[in-house]
């Protein structure tokens, strides 16, 4: 489907305000998780071409600088841009070939790079990359979070890179323990940025929605990898996540409900 796009708040021009509609016809758009007037959006517009606009103050619009943006500025003139996925101050794109491309901020490793520790001011990536973040694979559903990022591959496996926790700290919005303690117990959070990490060890995902610290996924027990409705999983932290219970923590992807033909989230 195609449309046009209105906002309103502080992302506008003027930082308060009604109701504006943003010039073009869209097909994609993503909001970063990020207070409104920190915000950033990526779209595809109905030719396929990729656009961004907002706070750039990471380089998360992939414009070549690190100026804010009030309107949308084209990233990429190719027409081949099927999903987009706006994090914290990182942003993430994927073509009709599955490709991953990643850019902005890296500090906490939300590129799929090893975070310069000694120069964070200069740990980013202003400008649509050339390569992607995986050239060996390709991927058929992104999502970003504040400091993470999660794909899943064709073959219906489950992938992260980044960092969980506060500022990088540790916690459960990358899905996966580890043996940080070398205790012989699998049950701590990562503390150092990931690269690239399978999620579990099953395949069957088919689709993410991600948030700020919350990742959601549909799942297909039967495998069937463009199935459009599944099972309803869940990890992170933060509200309602869907279990039940406020404030809870889902340290590993975890499944909510008994239905099988969820199809759509949004938090």
């Amino acid at each position: 489907p195609e449309g046009n796009l209105f906002v309103w708040g502080a992302i506008t021009t003027g930082g308060v305000g009604g109701l504006e509609q943003v010039p073009g016809t869209w097909r994609e758009v993503s909001v970063s998780r990020t207070p409104a007037a920190e915000a950033h959006i990526l779209l595809i517009a109905s030719n396929g071409s990729l656009w961004s606009f907002g706070r750039n103050d990471r380089g998360q619009l992939g414009v070549g600088n690190q100026e804010d943006q009030s309107e949308p500025v084209q990233i990429s003139t190719a027409s081949t841009w099927v999903e987009v996925a706006a994090g914290g101050k990182h942003s993430l794109a994927r073509n009709s070939a599955g490709q991953v491309f990643a850019w902005g901020d890296n500090t906490f490793g939300q590129l799929n790079v090893q975070p310069i520790y000694n120069n964070p001011a200069q740990d980013i990536q202003k400008s649509l990359p050339n390569s992607p973040v995986d050239p060996g694979n390709s991927y058929i559903s992104i999502s970003a979070g504040v400091y993470h990022s999660h794909a899943i591959r064709s073959n219906g496996t489950l992938w992260v890179w980044g960092s969980g926790g506060f500022e990088g700290t540790g916690g459960p919005e990358l899905g996966i323990l580890i043996d940080r303690d070398n205790d012989g117990l699998v049950d701590d959070y990562p503390v150092e940025p990931v690269t690239l990490t399978q999620v579990g060890n099953g395949a069957g995902w088919t689709r993410l929605f991600g948030s700020y610290d919350v990742t959601y996924a549909l799942r297909d027990t039967g495998v069937r990898i463009w199935a459009r409705t599944g099972e309803l999983w869940a990890w992170g932290s933060g509200g309602f996540i869907g279990n039940g219970e406020f404030g809870d923590v889902l340290k590993t992807p975890t499944r909510i409900g008994n239905g099988t033909n969820w199809a759509y989230v949004s938090r």
